[in-house]
């Protein structure tokens, strides 16, 4: 609950398009836990007739993008701090083999690392003790 508001979330981990069963789904959990909104967040995308059942019912949607773009604003106001960029890469080691983009070593729940400097768009990383030999 926020602001006396209660929320019922669905998150939905797919490979593929969420659909209307989702959505259905959330509206009977408003229903059920007598909840004022409910959301649905997905590292997909919606069908549209997943978004025109959503909107229909005043159910909030959260595709790839939308969570992206989220994390990403909370990372740069500090909020987020598990993916801190500490220092520069090693001549040679310096371009994602991926993407191209700059490499970083990063600190994380299990320590250094390399990751992608694209990151959420690029999700490259390298086990750090690797990069330094």
């Amino acid at each position: 609950m926020k602001d006396n508001v209660k929320y019922v979330v669905q998150a939905k981990r797919w490979n593929q398009k969420i659909g209307v069963k989702a959505i259905q789904e959330i509206v009977a959990a408003i229903k059920h836990y007598k909840a004022d909104k409910g959301m649905v967040i997905t590292n997909n995308y919606f069908t549209k007739n997943a978004e025109n059942l959503a909107r229909t019912n005043e159910v909030e949607l959260w595709d790839r993008n939308k969570l992206i773009s989220f994390m990403s604003q909370v990372r740069g106001q500090g909020l987020v701090n598990s993916l801190t960029v500490e220092e520069p890469i090693e001549k040679g080691r310096e371009s994602c083999p991926r993407c191209s983009n700059k490499l970083v070593v990063r600190s994380g729940s299990r320590g250094k690392f390399m990751g992608c400097s694209s990151f959420p768009k690029c999700r490259y990383t390298a086990d750090y003790r690797e990069s330094v030999l």
